[in-house]
C-alpha cells in the first residue's frame, strides 16, 4: 500500500507522470511520518484501535503521540466515563472526577494521526508541508556523498544516521504539533 501523501508529494514536485520514483519516494515517505512519530509524537498516518496500560499521576495520563482520539478508558478497573475526560495534546486529564492515581492502573484505547480522505483533507497544510520539506531533503542527499550526514547514538547503543543540517522551516512548522514529553510535564508541575 502507498504511502497516504504519495500523490500529493508528487504533484508539489511536479513530478506526476513520472512512476519510475514512486517506490524510492513512498519508502522515504514513510521513512519520514515514522520519524514524526517516534522522534516528535506526532502521528501523520492513523492507526486504529492502539492499547495501554499506563499510570495515572497528578489527574492526568500521557500518551505518546498525538493527535489522539480516545475510545475507551478503564481505571483500576473500572470503565471511566469518556465525557468526565478531556484530551490536552497528547495528555488525558478527568474534569469533574479526577482520575485516581495509580502504578500502571488505566488501561487506555485510543486512535492516532488523522484520517485520510482521498485529499489528504484532514491532515493540517503546515505539518503536510513539513513531511514534504524532510522528504525532499532526504531525496536530494540520498545520492550525495556522506558530508551531509551525522551518526547519532540511541540510549540502547544503537547508532542511526541523520541529516546534518535539518531545514529550519521543517521545525517551524511543527512546532504547534508536538506532543508534550513527560520531562516537559514533570518541569511545569514543579
Amino acid at each position: 500500500m502507498s504511502h497516504p501523501l504519495l500523490d500529493e508529494y508528487k504533484q508539489y514536485k511536479n513530478i506526476v507522470g513520472d512512476s519510475s520514483q514512486n517506490d524510492r519516494i513512498d519508502s522515504v515517505l514513510y521513512s519520514v511520518t515514522d520519524f514524526l512519530k517516534t522522534g516528535f509524537g506526532i502521528a501523520v498516518v492513523q492507526e486504529i484501535g492502539l492499547n495501554e496500560t499506563l499510570s495515572v499521576k497528578s489527574n492526568m495520563i500521557v500518551l505518546k503521540y498525538l493527535p489522539i482520539n480516545i475510545t475507551a478508558l478503564t481505571i483500576n478497573k473500572k470503565s471511566w466515563d469518556l465525557t468526565d475526560i478531556y484530551t490536552e495534546g497528547n495528555v488525558v486529564k478527568g474534569i469533574n472526577t479526577p482520575l485516581p492515581n495509580g502504578k500502571r492502573n488505566a488501561t487506555i484505547t485510543y486512535d492516532i494521526g488523522y484520517l485520510v480522505d482521498s485529499n489528504n483533507n484532514d491532515i493540517p497544510f503546515d505539518l503536510r508541508m513539513a513531511v514534504y520539506i524532510l522528504t525532499a531533503k532526504l531525496l536530494e542527499n540520498a545520492d550525495s556523498s556522506g558530508e551531509s550526514i551525522d551518526y547519532m547514538s540511541d540510549p540502547v547503543g544503537g547508532r542511526f544516521k541523520l541529516l546534518k543540517a535539518i531545514p529550519t522551516e521543517f521545525y517551524m512548522l511543527l512546532a504547534p504539533y508536538r506532543a508534550y514529553q513527560v520531562w516537559t510535564i514533570i518541569l511545569l508541575l514543579i
